[in-house]
């Protein structure tokens, strides 16, 4: 409350004064611009002591920037590059500065005069500092660099192209890759430009599956690929035209016999073998990629009792191309050999004279093997079981039977293996 009320009698007494300069004023000239200025120092200590002046240094540095370089001049160095600044003014207007409120430059106009022609040289210059707040003022620190400059060369380089890594498996590149313009003029240093090999435009071959034109920045480089810096590229980008090539893969696959239809009953396959076996296809990667197999055309064996031999196309899918079309398919087949089972009366021979006989083993399981169709039709008749009673004279007797199956038919068993007779004399 004190300090409101001393500021309020502070100001009451400078309006009484510029009332009292103004009456002056009309009364006495002299008198009149004594109060006025009575008056004006009153205001500027009541407001001094308000928003009292200040200096404050900035904690960052700020870059100084180079202007109006001539066009034949390059800096390539300026010492310090950084300065720190200095601010001083109303205490509310300074405590507001930020860095980016003040910027720092140093002029280089007639710094070529300075150089008088030589390739290299220092010029000193002082630093010019804005401040974008009103009524407040700013100091740098140094306030004198020096700026190295060198004089800007031109000469003419080719264009290169750098290959940024490879096209997906499958596309090659095809050469050459054309550049427009094929010559570019490169601006710098004399001891930059002596060093530069090309101007590189990178193509990257990542991905890339179709040709291309395209306009691509230039970097000055080295022999080694490095980059130069400090020049300048005119123009600064070129069209790069790469064509891109699809290649073609051989693969080789195996080659799958298709069949339709059965062998006739009691048929069976016993191996197919297709001459080649195998077919060498072309093609792009991703295609022949996913084939492991072509297919031959439908090979018909519906009712087959023999051998087939046939030759037959090749099914090649689309895109695809094969030296091998046709193959020659050789199918092989055999009877099915099954199991059998008949029962069989079993047969007396060489009964002796006078003598009779009684078969007490009324029937033998006779078991075979051999192609289904003929197992399928054997009939008891087909089989002979038989016992030998030559030289045996009344009695029982267990004989092992001798059993005849018909050709083609093979003989696995016989159930029993002796056959009990009973023989008596003849009544």
């Amino acid at each position: 409350m004190t300090d409101r009320n001393g500021g309020g009698s502070r100001l009451d007494a400078f309006w009484r004064l510029v009332r009292l300069a103004a009456s002056a004023v009309a009364t006495s000239l002299p008198l009149g611009m004594l109060s006025f200025v009575i008056a004006l120092l009153v205001w500027v200590a009541i407001t001094n002591e308000e928003n009292p002046s200040i200096r404050r240094t900035l904690v960052q540095e700020i870059p100084v920037e180079q202007v109006n370089v001539p066009r034949s001049l390059l800096p390539t160095d300026v010492t310090p590059s950084k300065v720190t600044i200095i601010v001083s003014g109303p205490r509310n207007t300074v405590n507001d500065v930020r860095p980016e409120d003040v910027s720092a430059r140093v002029d280089l106009s007639r710094a070529d005069d300075e150089v008088a022609g030589s390739r290299e040289g220092v010029v000193e210059r002082p630093v010019r500092v804005e401040v974008r707040r009103r009524g407040v003022r700013a100091e740098p620190s140094p306030e004198m660099i020096k700026v190295t400059v060198e004089r800007q060369e031109r000469r003419s380089v080719s264009v290169c192209v750098d290959k940024v890594d490879v096209p997906p498996p499958g596309f090659s590149i095809e050469e050459p890759v054309t550049v427009d313009p094929a010559e570019v003029v490169i601006t710098g240093p004399r001891r930059n430009i002596e060093t530069v090999e090309c101007a590189a435009a990178a193509l990257r071959l990542t991905g890339l599956t179709v040709s291309v034109s395209s306009q691509t920045p230039l970097e000055a480089r080295d022999a080694s690929g490095r980059a130069i810096g400090g020049v300048t590229v005119q123009p600064a980008t070129a069209t790069v035209t790469a064509r891109v090539r699809q290649d073609l893969f051989p693969k080789q696959v195996v080659i799958d016999v298709r069949l339709s239809g059965r062998p006739a009953l009691g048929y069976s396959i016993t191996g197919i073998r297709p001459e080649p076996a195998v077919a060498t296809i072309v093609g792009p990667l991703e295609a022949v990629r996913g084939i492991s197999s072509v297919a031959t055309e439908v090979i018909d064996i519906e009712g087959a009792r023999s051998d087939i031999v046939r030759a037959v196309s090749l099914q090649i899918p689309p895109g695809i191309s094969s030296g091998e079309r046709r193959t020659v398919v050789t199918i092989g087949l055999q009877p099915v050999r099954a199991p059998g089972s008949i029962g069989v009366t079993p047969r007396v021979a060489n009964i002796g004279a006078g003598l009779t006989v009684t078969v007490s083993t009324p029937a033998v399981a006779v078991l075979v093997s051999g192609p289904l169709a003929e197992v399928l039709a054997l009939k008891p008749a087909d089989v002979i079981v038989t016992v030998d009673a030559a030289g045996l004279g009344p009695g029982t007797y267990r004989l092992e039977p001798k059993v005849t199956v018909p050709p083609g038919v093979a003989l696995e068993s016989a159930t029993p293996d002796r056959v009990e007779i009973v023989m008596g004399p003849a009544r």
